[in-house]
């Protein structure tokens, strides 16, 4: 997985101490299927986003009012093979079955939500850690394999980049259990109330340029 900026890993072991603080017991596990979520996820994502705007009978036919970056991909779908697809699906199942073992050690998982900070709006590519990567990969590279999987997660904000704005971890469960996740993700909101009641100086945000996350 992409590595963390360190604001993100400081605020990402605050939380996981703060938590620990609660009585959480921590455990790492490793689940090596993540690394290729975010390519599975790329492919399986392009061509069933596809499907659903040509089914809404939106694409190809309105085309010409899509923003440039739906655009971009909706073209991009249309030039992913079966092959493609059926690799991210395949991949799907050895991440879902990954997750299944994990869960048969832990109750939750702890994991941040990006890996850093948002970028102004457009940039596609960003420098990270000194290296260049796509800014959906930077800020989705945690997240898909809950997407791709469909397990219950929420977000809790753990801290601040160094722009100001906020970062988070989240909260995972196996299936069905969202209120176990819910029940964690309060307990860790209400442990960490100095972070939840700072809020950002709005005045000084307004003079940046607009950022995407």
């Amino acid at each position: 997985l992409t590595p963390l900026a360190p604001e993100v890993e400081a605020a990402y072991r605050n939380a996981a101490e703060a938590a620990a603080g609660g009585g959480a017991v921590f455990v790492e596990v490793p689940l090596p299927e993540a690394a290729g979520a975010y390519q599975a996820f790329g492919a399986v994502q392009r061509c069933e986003a596809l499907r659903t705007h040509v089914n809404a009978e939106l694409w190809p036919a309105r085309g010409a009012e899509y923003g440039a970056d739906v655009l971009g991909r909706l073209e991009m779908a249309e030039n992913t093979t079966l092959s493609d697809y059926l690799k991210g699906i395949s991949w799907r199942e050895r991440l879902r079955a990954g997750l299944h073992r994990v869960f048969a050690q832990v109750d939750l998982l702890l994991t941040p939500v990006t890996a850093g900070s948002p970028a102004p709006i457009g940039q596609e590519l960003v420098m990270h850690l000194g290296e260049e990567i796509e800014f959906r990969e930077l800020v989705m590279s945690y997240t898909v394999p809950q997407d791709l999987t469909g397990l219950p997660a929420c977000t809790v904000r753990a801290g601040f980049d160094e722009l100001g704005v906020p970062t988070a971890v989240q909260l995972t469960g196996p299936p069905w259990s969202e209120w176990r996740v819910l029940a964690a993700a309060q307990a860790l909101f209400e442990s960490t109330a100095d972070v939840q009641a700072r809020r950002p100086d709005l005045t000084e945000a307004a003079s940046l340029p607009p950022r995407a996350l």
